[in-house]
């Protein structure tokens, strides 16, 4: 486990959170205060204990479960075929026009 040198809490101090509210009855405001947090975070970590147990408690990734502006997989190999498509296709026309773009028809299906 690889704790962040800003990093409020641990799992091990998580669990005394929800071990001093739930066992020894102290006032969500109160255990906040003595671990230098928010009630809300408070909260936060009985729910996660309460729904998965002591595995709620343990650190989750930060970044995102997916990217809503990434690239599709099939209009990403359209774009490498693209890009590593043979010379001669990439050839000027002899009137001096560049050929025509491969995204340059229908965008709405792939290749």
């Amino acid at each position: 486990m690889n704790i962040h040198k800003n990093a409020r809490t641990t799992p091990q101090s998580r669990a005394l959170i929800v071990h001093r509210v739930l066992r020894e009855y102290w006032p969500v405001s109160a255990v906040a205060i003595a671990f230098g947090v928010s009630e809300r975070t408070v909260y936060k970590w009985l729910a996660r204990y309460r729904d998965e147990g002591l595995a709620g408690l343990t650190d989750r990734r930060s970044t995102a479960h997916r990217g809503p502006h990434t690239m599709a997989p099939v209009w990403l190999a359209c774009s490498i075929a693209a890009t590593v498509a043979p010379a001669a296709s990439a050839t000027w026309t002899k009137d001096h026009t560049p050929p025509p773009s491969p995204t340059s028809g229908n965008l709405t299906e792939p290749c």
